[in-house]
């Protein structure tokens, strides 16, 4: 068996006939939509798409799989969400989707004010991967996200029934090593970086990211790329070996060894926001008015 969003993905390649336009519709890699293809493959047994040099069309098997699956699969999620908001009702806790290495001040503020008026509902923190943390919000596994998260939603939200709490942008900075001559300005611009590295975000996986990208490749051919997918001490690592720059968040970064956080004067804003679904529980839906009230004292 498959998911219900690899599912999806199968239909999109198979309306555009084309991996690479469902790739960039999809805000994904080509390279990791061949890979998920192949996979879902693997694992039912049979061939989905006949492949050749302009483009991919479904074989028979994949004809009938996806022209009959597609109900199956609206009729299956329509019963999950119906038994899953019918198991919420008695429960008394609220799950908030965490991803590894990066932390957010406004929930940190809004879980210690909550747990002070509410101390019997319970708050868990669930980390997910990038690569998998809308799916596992879209699936239920946890009612609200990071207010960075919003900035990484690109496509997922299409179809959610979900609401979006607006948060103050944050700005991207880049983070330098210290031996690097760029580590002794408190404010740079973009001529600054000229001849030198960037590590950015692979496309598709952050807005920010693939609006400075698009910027760079445009007018700023001087300025080497190095795409990476998560954000790990081991990008830090990697950056330094480089000597490159770090795109980054201040908000992200703490007192980071052998690097100098540089304020850039550019505009390209990182999105925030809560995101929640609609039909939240009454626990979600108050906590999330304790957020509205931060962002309003607070400035978030």
């Amino acid at each position: 068996m498959i998911s219900s969003q690899i599912f999806k993905r199968l239909l999109q390649i198979a309306q555009y006939g084309s991996l690479t336009k469902a790739a960039d519709a999809l805000f994904v890699s080509r390279p990791a939509l061949v890979q998920q293809v192949k996979a879902a493959e693997a694992k039912l047994g049979f061939f989905i798409f006949d492949r050749s040099a302009k483009g991919v069309t479904l074989t028979p098997v994949g004809k009938v799989f996806l022209e009959e699956g597609e109900p199956i699969i609206k009729n299956y999620e329509q019963l999950y969400w119906k038994c899953r908001r019918m198991a919420d009702q008695n429960t008394k806790a609220i799950v908030i989707g965490t991803v590894p290495e990066i932390y957010s001040p406004l929930l940190f503020s809004v879980c210690r004010k909550y747990k002070k008026i509410y101390p019997n509902v319970d708050i868990v923190l669930k980390q997910k991967s990038f690569s998998d943390y809308f799916p596992a919000f879209l699936t239920g596994d946890f009612d609200i996200t990071t207010d960075y998260m919003l900035n990484f939603s690109q496509d997922f939200l299409i179809d959610a029934d979900a609401e979006i709490l607006r948060c103050k942008p944050y700005q991207m900075d880049i983070c330098v090593p210290t031996s690097n001559p760029l580590s002794s300005l408190k404010v740079a611009s973009i001529k600054n970086l000229r001849g030198n590295t960037l590590m950015l975000h692979t496309r598709g996986v952050s807005k920010a990211d693939d609006l400075l990208r698009d910027y760079l490749e445009t007018h700023e051919p001087s300025i080497k790329i190095i795409d990476y997918s998560n954000y790990s001490h081991e990008l830090l690592v990697k950056t330094e070996m480089e000597n490159a720059l770090l795109v980054s968040v201040r908000q992200f970064c703490f007192e980071l060894p052998n690097f100098t956080h540089v304020t850039m004067d550019w505009d390209f804003p990182v999105e925030r926001g809560i995101i929640y679904r609609k039909d939240s529980r009454p626990e979600t839906k108050t906590f999330i008015g304790l957020i509205k009230q931060e962002i309003e004292v607070q400035d978030f």
